[in-house]
């Protein structure tokens, strides 16, 4: 992608950001599948990312992505579906 070349950080989990998206070049924003970020890869998080930035870009928010229950869905039968955090994070986060 030629990350490399223009100089964003990036390890191997994505692109690093902040908590605006935006990269350690100041006029290069990411959003979606390519960041290293704990809220899943899901595509109603890169349509919440890429509202966000609309928001940023036209200055309807300054302010830092919050980043909302995301839900999730396993197509099986039964239907799975999940929103919000694990027992597993809530613990971790308690502690």
């Amino acid at each position: 992608m030629g990350l490399d070349e223009v100089g964003v950080k990036y390890n191997h989990q994505g692109i690093e950001v902040n908590d605006h998206l935006q990269t350690n070049i100041p006029s290069i924003y990411a959003a979606g599948d390519v960041l290293d970020k704990k809220v899943g890869k899901l595509t109603p998080t890169a349509i919440f990312e890429s509202e966000y930035l609309t928001d940023l870009f036209s200055g309807v928010t300054d302010k830092s992505i919050d980043y909302q229950a995301v839900p999730s869905a396993v197509f099986t039968t039964p239907r799975i579906a999940q929103v919000g955090i694990s027992v597993d994070e809530d613990e971790t986060n308690s502690n």
